[in-house]
């Protein structure tokens, strides 16, 4: 079975993903993203836009799933931002046809909670390395955003009409996982509006609202609807923070 977990950044994916992999014995986690970035390693950067708009991402991510559900016995948990409505009939779509069970999963909040999220998440007592390439004449300028800086600089975006797009994190979402680069009037708060609003379509059900929920529950709301049983939540507090940092540290890209 694949479990699917779709939503905006800030909104949980890969914690949830990691958290039902660490209580579901046999499961796997393939990140689909791990792809992108590696097509992405074989271009030189002037020619590097979303690697979801590449055939080769969709059809690679596509052929990797089916092997892995074909071969492997446990869960698959694939965590990915996924907004495309053609993008996500050619790869879960496709898996459905071809006869796997896939459980998707879109983890919804409230804007002011995704936004408060992305400024608190992070190390320690709240620092988080957010980065965004803002593309001016020039070299690139690299914003990196510590407590309490992100919210500023998302609302210093959103008025500027300077093209915005990632590098080391993707920013909250948009229809192609990554701003445009036809369309400079886009800003990162936008692109969350827009993700917020396509996932909440019913083709992106099963819609789960996350802001009163911690990422153990989310976890449990998933495998209970999915009619899977996780291993007991033996952590606490500290030790679910301490695993949240780490799984955040392994996810952060200098590249």
């Amino acid at each position: 079975m694949l479990l699917w977990i779709n939503g905006p950044f800030g909104g949980g994916e890969t914690q949830t993903a990691y958290e039902l992999h660490r209580r579901l014995p046999g499961s796997v986690v393939c990140d689909p993203e791990h792809a992108g970035f590696g097509l992405h390693r074989m271009m030189p950067a002037t020619l590097r836009g979303d690697f979801q708009d590449l055939p080769a991402w969709r059809q690679g991510v596509y052929e990797v799933l089916d092997l892995v559900l074909r071969r492997h016995q446990g869960t698959v948990i694939a965590p990915m931002t996924l907004v495309d409505a053609g993008y996500f009939e050619e790869i879960i779509g496709r898996l459905r046809e071809n006869g796997h069970e896939v459980g998707h999963f879109a983890l919804l909040a409230e804007r002011e909670t995704v936004l408060r999220r992305l400024t608190e998440r992070g190390w320690g007592s709240g620092l988080k390395r957010e980065s965004f390439a803002v593309a001016r004449p020039g070299p690139v300028r690299w914003i990196f955003a510590g407590p309490g800086r992100l919210a500023p600089h998302l609302a210093a975006l959103s008025e500027s009409a300077k093209y915005v797009q990632y590098e080391a994190d993707p920013p909250p979402c948009d229809a192609r996982h990554q701003t445009p680069r036809a369309d400079p009037r886009r800003s990162a708060a936008q692109a969350l509006d827009h993700c917020l609003e396509a996932l909440a379509d019913a083709r992106f059900a099963e819609h789960i609202r996350t802001d009163r929920l911690t990422v153990p529950q989310v976890a449990e709301t998933v495998a209970a609807s999915a009619g899977l049983s996780l291993e007991p939540n033996t952590y606490g507090r500290y030790r679910h923070r301490l695993r949240r940092i780490r799984v955040g540290l392994s996810h952060i890209r200098f590249d």
